[in-house]
């Protein structure tokens, strides 16, 4: 399907006031698509598509390949008909489940609450420059489409999240980003990180502790010294009387023991 879509001439039917329909022509545009011929909608093209009533515009034609109807299938068809196919719609499963999901979010959620899905959004893109991975996917291209028209009937766009804002002029900055007008919005730089204060108590804790230990390592020290100091004093002659009382209260102690001793074999008789 890939080789014949590659190869045939495509014809991209659109609805103008359809987000799909402005998201695929930006698809094009983008990709700088070759042998893709676009024309407004028309009745022919409902009955010719297959799907009746139940068709979904935009509608892509790519000669005899069954036709592609709705947003998700036609863009992706389209991306598929670029060399750039890969980074546009994920490498992995993973990252081809999150651009698919984006494409849903910008084609439901952000086209029935407007101005009130840009709040998630932003909070989302505060730290990113786009939805999914390190560069530009049919994600950003689906949410950018959608947010376009949201910013344009925005009265204050300082009102607007910064992640929004800075998210969406990094994408209208992107070459062949030319279907829709660009618009003025007010960038957006992320606030530096402020340095946290160290708490009052716990600096005077630290500090309170750290004074401890320096007293206490002179006190140490100190203590070390007078001990080296005692070992060093030189040891004099005994002195005879202290000796002797030394004996003396020996010799008592001895002596009460003995008496106690005595005074209970007695009363034991």
């Amino acid at each position: 399907l890939r080789r014949e879509m590659a190869a045939a001439t495509a014809t991209l039917c659109v609805e103008d006031a359809s987000m799909g329909s402005s998201l695929a022509r930006l698809v094009i545009s983008c990709l700088s698509l070759e042998g893709v011929t676009v024309e407004a909608a028309t009745p022919e093209h409902r009955a010719k598509s297959g799907f009746g009533d139940l068709t979904l515009f935009p509608v892509l034609f790519v000669g005899d390949a069954p036709a592609k109807s709705g947003v998700g299938p036609v863009t992706k068809a389209l991306v598929q008909m670029s060399p750039r196919k890969d980074e546009l719609l994920g490498a992995t499963p993973e990252g081809q489940a999150q651009v698919s999901g984006w494409v849903t979010y910008a084609n439901t959620e952000m086209n029935l609450k407007g101005a009130a899905a840009l709040d998630g959004l932003s909070s989302f893109l505060e730290t990113r420059l786009y939805l999914v991975g390190e560069g530009l996917t049919l994600a950003d291209l689906a949410c950018y489409v959608a947010a376009h028209s949201i910013l344009a009937a925005t009265a204050d766009l300082q009102t607007v999240g910064g992640g929004v804002r800075r998210w969406f002029n990094n994408i209208q900055q992107q070459p062949n980003i030319s279907v829709l007008p660009k618009l003025t919005v007010p960038d957006w730089v992320p606030p530096a990180p402020e340095a946290v204060a160290e708490p009052q108590e716990d600096k005077k804790k630290r500090t309170g502790a750290g004074a401890e230990k320096k007293e206490g390592g002179a006190a140490k020290q100190e203590q070390g010294e007078g001990k080296k100091k005692e070992k060093k004093k030189p040891q004099g002659k005994p002195d005879p009387e202290a000796l002797e009382k030394a004996r003396a209260a020996k010799a008592a102690l001895k002596a009460q023991k003995e008496a106690e001793k005595a005074a209970a074999v007695a009363a034991k008789a």
